[in-house]
Protein backbone atom coordinates (compact mmCIF):
# COMPACT_ATOMS: atom_id res chain seq x y z
CA UNK A 1 0.00 0.00 0.00
CA UNK A 2 2.72 2.44 0.95
CA UNK A 3 4.83 1.90 -2.17
CA UNK A 4 1.81 2.13 -4.48
CA UNK A 5 0.67 5.30 -2.70
CA UNK A 6 4.06 6.96 -3.21
CA UNK A 7 4.03 5.88 -6.85
CA UNK A 8 0.61 7.48 -7.31
CA UNK A 9 1.86 10.70 -5.71
CA UNK A 10 4.90 10.71 -7.98
CA UNK A 11 2.67 10.16 -11.01
CA UNK A 12 0.45 13.07 -9.96
CA UNK A 13 3.49 15.31 -9.46
CA UNK A 14 4.83 14.38 -12.90
CA UNK A 15 1.46 15.09 -14.52
CA UNK A 16 1.24 18.44 -12.72
CA UNK A 17 4.75 19.43 -13.83
CA UNK A 18 3.97 18.38 -17.41
CA UNK A 19 0.73 20.39 -17.40
CA UNK A 20 2.44 23.53 -16.06
CA UNK A 21 5.27 23.26 -18.59
CA UNK A 22 2.81 22.84 -21.47
CA UNK A 23 0.77 25.77 -20.18
CA UNK A 24 3.87 27.97 -20.03
CA UNK A 25 4.87 27.10 -23.59
CA UNK A 26 1.31 27.81 -24.76
CA UNK A 27 1.29 31.19 -23.02
CA UNK A 28 4.66 32.12 -24.53
CA UNK A 29 3.33 31.51 -28.02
Amino acid sequence: MDSSNSACAARKAAAFFLNTSLLRSAIRQ
